[in-house]
């Protein structure tokens, strides 16, 4: 509860737009300047389940990044949610 009060009620929410950002950024740089030779994008996996597997071990920060991701913007989806307004805001501005 003391984590939900943290980033969706106190004075932290009003970095919602700030730290959606960096996760984003996070995420697209580690995928393509941190790959390895043989990586996600040079050579696409045949499932979601290895994916899942090469995303985890090839692009830890990528995939943790994700993750946070899907947790803050899908957390309390019937009220307004900060971190989804900015993640909308940052993806039509790419």
């Amino acid at each position: 509860m003391s984590i939900y009060i943290t980033l969706f009620q106190s004075r932290y929410s009003m970095h919602a737009p700030l730290l959606v950002k960096t996760l984003l950024n996070n995420l697209f740089w580690n995928l393509f300047s941190l790959s390895p030779s043989n990586s996600i994008l040079t050579s696409p996996p045949q499932d979601r389940h290895e994916l899942q597997e090469r995303l985890k071990s090839d692009h830890p920060v990528a995939n943790q990044s994700c993750l946070l991701l899907l947790a803050l913007t899908n957390y309390n989806i019937n009220s307004k949610n900060l971190y989804r307004n900015a993640f909308i805001v940052c993806v039509c501005s790419l």
